[in-house]
């Protein structure tokens, strides 16, 4: 079996009370992921009763815009800490996930199941790709007809 490999990882929150410039992260350092997860979630996250949902880790781009949620924010987190909770559960298959809706959407490619039991249509792209180059791009690099009302680009 192999040896696990040894790594650290540091909590880079900072302390939005803070107002000293420049400011300084947490760098509470944890041997696991699990460790800097529960240590994020407890110290900086907050509990039930917290209703400001804002990620301060060390130069988050959303520059202290607020979730909605608690749980947006912690699903937020995992793009700083790189947890990935939800693996696949198909044997040999291997892929982790950090958002429980990805790993849903990657289990259609082992039952070939879409939403409600039907059948995922073949030569369908993920809506992620749809949205980053628009549908109409789409359409045009398959050779399918415009959508009715849009001009072509």
């Amino acid at each position: 079996m192999r040896q696990p490999i040894k790594q650290e990882l540091s909590c880079k929150w900072i302390d939005e009370a803070q107002l000293s410039r420049p400011k300084k992260s947490c760098d509470r350092t944890f041997s696991t992921m699990h460790e800097l997860v529960t240590h994020v979630t407890m110290e900086h996250v907050g509990g039930p009763e917290q209703n400001n949902h804002v990620c301060y880790w060390e130069e988050c781009p959303r520059e202290g815009k607020s979730f909605k949620a608690k749980y947006k924010l912690v699903n937020h987190i995992r793009v700083h800490t790189g947890e990935k909770p939800f693996p696949c559960p198909f044997p040999g298959c291997g892929k982790i996930f950090a958002r429980s809706e990805n790993l849903k959407i990657h289990k259609r490619t082992h039952t070939g199941k879409g939403e409600g039991g039907r059948g995922v249509r073949r030569g369908t792209a993920p809506r992620s790709r749809l949205s980053a180059r628009g549908s109409e791009g789409w359409r045009r690099e398959r050779g399918a007809a415009p959508l009715r009302g849009r001009s072509k680009k």
